[in-house]
């Protein structure tokens, strides 16, 4: 169920951070290691829900749309958590934390965070993006070192949820999501191209374990609030469906 509520400031969260962990692992505690997948920008993820409109053809749906048809590719790097023994909300901006390095001058980083259901389904909660050579557009545009280590901030758009119990949260790494956000090359050319056959590199990008979390704003679910779900089955009946 969706809600709507108005109010002068988001309510005061804590973080709650999970550790990116080899395995595909969301842990407490601080994990070594790292994990690399290769991002070929002839081949992009293909925008699958989110919030957006679908202007054409190119969107086909918008949302909370399921990730799992991503899972067998090997340009994404999925972390899960264990399941939550009680319902956890979150309000606020989500946060992912990378240590990440590549082989090429520039590219970008694409973070999912999605609800795990006990079926396995990754239904998408929110996203966000982080072009490398701007540093997230924070600073001008300048190419990466190859096989430098350096610390980003991917902090995806404000969210409220109630994550239920026996479920889980995630998050999706990759380096693309097209076309809601522009297809980076890896060359530093620029983004927005209008050449058909731009010039594009293939991109090694590693993530590396121990400074790479996923941070959560959750407040407590009494924080909220309170919705009555039964409230609104009178208001569906009156509803005129186009």
């Amino acid at each position: 169920i969706n809600a709507e509520y108005m109010g002068d400031d988001w309510p005061n969260s804590t973080a709650l951070p999970l550790m990116l962990a080899d395995g595909g692992k969301l842990l407490w505690n601080t994990p070594a290691g790292n994990t690399t997948f290769v991002y070929n920008p002839a081949h992009p993820l293909i925008t699958w829900g989110g919030n957006l409109l679908v202007f054409n053809a190119a969107v086909q749906v918008c949302g909370p749309q399921d990730q799992l048809k991503f899972a067998n590719r090997t340009d994404v790097s999925s972390f899960t958590s264990e399941p939550f023994q009680k319902p956890i909300a979150i309000t606020g901006q989500p946060v992912v934390k990378l240590a990440v390095s590549t082989n090429v001058t520039d590219t970008d980083f694409m973070a999912k965070l999605v609800d795990v259901y006990p079926n396995g389904s990754r239904i998408l909660i929110q996203d966000g993006a982080f072009n490398m050579r701007t540093m997230g557009g924070t600073q001008p545009p300048a190419p990466l070192v190859p096989g430098e280590v350096y610390k980003i901030e991917l902090k995806m758009f404000m969210v409220s949820y109630i994550l239920n119990a026996g479920h889980c949260f995630g998050v999706d790494i990759s380096s693309s999501n097209y076309p809601k956000y522009a297809l980076n090359t890896n060359t530093g050319d620029p983004l927005n191209i209008t050449n058909p056959h731009p010039r594009m590199l293939i991109a090694a990008n590693t993530i590396h374990f121990g400074f790479s979390s996923l941070e959560l704003p959750m407040v407590p679910v009494s924080a909220l609030p309170h919705f009555d779900v039964n409230s609104l089955i009178p208001k569906l009946h009156n509803i005129d469906l186009l």
